[in-house]
């Protein structure tokens, strides 16, 4: 295999397809809240980006979350949350 999306492609035929046998989906098809289809998973070549237009985590454009350190802030409200219940 000498791509991302080659691998991409033996892994839907390959173990994806033989979970699927056995597990299928609750849904036919995912999309966004806008309608467009989702793939399972996408990889680098199908997508390319300008890493300059990410952002930072916290900042506009927000396609790294709104919050600059969201899983600090989850695993701390998990954190407050165990020690009330102590």
């Amino acid at each position: 295999m000498s791509s991302l999306i080659e691998s991409k492609q033996a892994w839907e035929q390959g173990p994806l397809a033989r979970t699927l046998e056995k597990s299928p989906e609750h849904k036919p098809e995912f999309t966004t809240s806008s309608g467009i289809p989702l793939d399972r998973i996408y990889v680098p070549e199908e997508a390319p980006v300008d890493e300059r237009q990410l952002g930072f985590p916290g900042e506009y454009p927000f396609t790294r979350g709104v919050q600059p350190m969201p899983e600090r802030l989850f695993v701390m409200s998990l954190d407050i949350t165990e020690r009330k219940r102590q």
